[in-house]
Parts: structure tokens; C-alpha cells; sequence
């Protein structure tokens, strides 16, 4: 397995990462962009197959949760995305 764009992981040690983009960078050269759930931060991920020990895919649910975000229940979780999670 490897990380994917688009996809949610959480590691056996409680922290978590959406992975936003495949991307080049000066520093890094070419990896994965993620937002990072404890550190509120952007941070580089690698490619790798031994990137993603200890790490399992989740659910965007399972993401939001995180947060403490509920998604009303009228509303589609793309929808929601974009309306009020992408306003903050």
C-alpha cells in the first residue's frame, strides 16, 4: 500500500493526515502534501511503501470526527466540504 491523494489515514498513534497533492518541491524533490490532524500543519510525505507503516485509510466521517465536525444530515459531505469547512 501506499499513501493516495484524496485519501484520509490515521496512525496507530492517534494522529492523522489527509493527503492533498503530489507535488515538487526545492526541498523535498517530488512527494505527497498532507494536512496533518494533531499538528494543524502542512508537512511533506513520501512516496514510499515504507511511508505508511502503522498508518491505516479512514473515512471522511472518520475524519471530521476529529475535528468535532457534524455534517447535517441534508447535506452531502462534498457538499459540506466546500460550503462551510472550506469558508474557515
Amino acid at each position: 500500500m501506499i499513501f493516495e491523494v484524496g485519501k484520509y489515514y490515521r496512525h496507530e498513534a492517534g494522529d492523522a493526515m489527509h493527503i492533498l497533492a503530489d507535488v515538487e518541491t526545492t526541498m523535498w524533490g517530488s512527494c505527497l502534501l498532507a494536512e496533518r490532524a494533531i499538528l494543524g500543519a502542512l508537512v511533506p510525505v513520501s512516496k514510499s511503501e515504507e511511508a505508511v507503516i502503522n498508518w491505516e485509510e479512514i473515512t471522511e466521517e472518520e475524519w471530521f470526527a476529529l475535528f468535532h465536525v457534524e455534517v447535517p444530515e441534508d447535506v452531502s459531505i462534498e457538499d459540506f466540504t466546500v460550503k462551510f469547512v472550506g469558508r474557515i
